[in-house]
């Protein structure tokens, strides 16, 4: 799992977070860390996932994971995105300065889990 770092001021006084609803804002310190080196993991498989992230949480399933990223996505927090049958997340600000490795630094000491991120959309 990689390391990441939570901007805590930034989450707390987060508007797009504070429009989730109270189920979807308690996970986020929670799925944040599924981000590769440039804030992204693929979405494609939510079983994968909730295997990750839940193997110690008997509070959440995987139809609960689904509807924490939809909220999410829905709100500004997670841009979404498909290649071909896969489908990935960007975790929306997690390229700000000090959150992730330098670019240069990327994909280095840890592999880079999604393509590169569509600009145009």
């Amino acid at each position: 799992m990689p390391k990441r770092i939570i901007d805590g001021e930034a989450m707390w006084s987060s508007d797009k977070l504070a429009r989730c609803p109270l189920f979807a804002r308690r996970e986020y310190p929670w799925l944040i860390s599924l981000a590769d080196a440039a804030g992204c993991f693929e979405l494609t498989n939510l079983r994968v996932i909730w295997g990750k992230v839940a193997a110690i949480r008997e509070d959440l399933t995987v139809d609960d994971l689904g509807k924490i990223f939809e909220e999410y996505q829905r709100h500004g927090l997670l841009f979404v995105w498909y290649v071909g049958q896969k489908t990935y997340a960007h975790w929306v600000g997690s390229d700000r300065p000090g959150r992730l490795p330098p670019i240069t630094r990327r994909g280095i000491n840890e592999k880079l889990s999604a393509p590169a991120i569509p600009q145009d959309e």
